[in-house]
């Protein structure tokens, strides 16, 4: 049954993925038992709370200030909740610009990370199991985190309940319904089994941001974070290399110890990249433009009745 709009059936969509005839939502069938054991131990180094080598985590936390930047425009939000904070970069901006910032984590490195960043507690676990005060929140952002829940209708009501009337929420996903994803097929890096559950399309998650209550103010498929990279590694990942190897590199080593590739498959690749990614960068500013970037993000407010 789907968990999002209770339709009885899910019907084959690929060998890893069920398909909600209804609401259009693909579901992994490949998914960690645990999901606070799975992010602590896989997602970030378990001293520094870190993901990414050379140099990587710099620009990084650039992405992190673009987005407050993008979100001010709107702004201020005197109180803000950042859902899956990462290691507290993002909230950091907010709370040097005067907001009362509130977190949480399901990885234990990074929540402890981000709560010294923050010199306030990052919540460690669930979303529901945090009990923010009703109407108590100007903004909630979920970055990257829907898809990786196993009830986001959950995490939708919870939403809807501690935010003020008229309060915003921004969500970002990976598009499920991409002209990459289409072509590519099982190499398109969004679908990374097993940490994305749930994968979603525009219409899919508008509908269901509606049927709890949000309403969508502004959609955009463009991220200079996501987009050239997506299509970078997908390619790589059509071409025969070992499956997201670009990815794997540029984690930290004791991350992915695991996925060593042979040197000289590394230097292949690493040249084929340097060669690509011009290229992809500009099919993604293309395929943006054309509503279909390799991520979309929805701007919404509180408003409306709850379905």
């Amino acid at each position: 049954m789907c968990r999002l709009c209770g339709e009885a059936r899910l019907r084959t969509f690929s060998v890893k993925l069920l398909e909600c005839p209804h609401c259009g939502v693909l579901v992994s069938t490949e998914q960690p038992r645990d999901l606070q054991a799975h992010y602590s131990k896989d997602f970030y180094t378990e001293e520094q709370g870190e993901r990414f080598r050379f140099g990587l985590e710099l620009p990084v936390r650039c992405f992190r200030w673009v987005r407050f930047r993008r979100l001010m425009r709107r702004g201020p939000y005197p109180r803000v909740l950042d859902v899956g904070t990462d290691r507290g970069w993002f909230l950091k901006c907010f709370q040097d610009a005067g907001a009362e910032v509130f977190g949480t984590q399901l990885s234990k490195s990074a929540a402890r990370v981000a709560s010294q960043r923050l010199g306030r507690e990052v919540f460690l676990g669930e979303l529901s199991d945090a009990h923010f005060p009703e109407a108590g929140m100007d903004l909630v952002c979920l970055y990257h985190v829907l898809e990786h829940v196993r009830e986001p209708q959950e995490y939708l009501r919870e939403i809807h309940r501690i935010l003020r009337p008229g309060g915003a929420l921004v969500i970002e996903v990976p598009n499920a319904h991409c002209l990459t994803a289409r072509l590519f097929g099982r190499h398109w890096l969004g679908w990374d089994f097993p940490n994305h559950i749930h994968h979603f399309g525009p219409a899919s998650l508008r509908a269901l941001l509606e049927r709890h209550g949000f309403k969508v103010l502004e959609e955009s498929h463009w991220s200079v974070e996501f987009g050239p990279f997506h299509i970078l590694q997908t390619i790589l990942n059509a071409l025969g290399f070992s499956h997201n190897q670009l990815y794997s590199l540029i984690q930290r080593e004791e991350l992915h110890a695991d996925r060593r590739a042979s040197a000289a498959s590394q230097i292949t690749m690493l040249a084929l990249a340097v060669l690509l990614l011009v290229p992809c960068g500009l099919l993604s500013v293309l395929f943006s433009l054309c509503q279909q970037g390799e991520v979309f993000r929805f701007y919404s407010i509180k408003g409306g009745k709850v379905v």
